[in-house]
């Protein structure tokens, strides 16, 4: 767990360093519906932008999501990672495309913070030790979006929710690091 809030960590501080360069001299007013595709690393998905609006876009994403399990019982301890199969559609406000035009930075592929509204879909998983439940949830999330070098993406974002299945509030923490086409 040190290992990865230590790697999350080190990750958001790249959104600090690293000078992005200035390639877009556009203003975000003059709108490209441009649809973007991204294939995720850390956490494996496949995903589709399309723009909307100015400032509005929507995201479809199907793959894989990572759950780490760590048990103890009688028999000894068990654990280990487990991968189930997601879908996720959501509409994304990116709040600070003007302002990051107006400090010389790029929003090339969507590079800025954006508030989301996700419904995402979880399908049952199991192995010899545990069993994902499939679930279906609600979330309002915040994140933070840059694209580097033209092509690689990093993406953070956190949110809360309401699991139907559950019938509970429900959490996320996402890390995606990928490639952008």
């Amino acid at each position: 767990m040190k290992l990865l809030i230590t790697l999350a960590s080190a990750l958001l501080l790249c959104t600090i360093c690293f000078a992005q360069t200035q390639d877009q001299l556009r203003s975000k007013s003059d709108f490209s519906n441009e649809t973007i595709y991204r294939l995720n690393l850390l956490y494996p998905s496949f995903e589709i932008e399309k723009d909307v609006s100015e400032n509005i876009s929507i995201l479809g994403n199907a793959g894989f999501g990572v759950v780490y399990y760590n048990q103890s019982g009688f028999f000894g301890d068990a654990e280990g990672l487990i991968l189930p199969l997601q879908f996720e559609l959501s509409g994304r406000y990116y709040t600070n495309f003007n302002r990051r035009l107006d400090k010389g930075k790029t929003i090339a592929n969507n590079s800025g913070n954006y508030i989301a509204l996700s419904f995402v879909n979880v399908l049952e998983a199991e192995n010899d030790e545990v069993i994902v439940e499939s679930t279906s949830a609600l979330m309002a999330a915040y994140g933070i979006q840059r694209t580097y070098w033209k092509h690689f993406n990093l993406n953070f974002q956190t949110g809360l929710g309401y699991d139907f299945q559950q019938s509970e509030a429900a959490g996320q923490l996402i890390l995606k690091l990928g490639y952008t086409f």
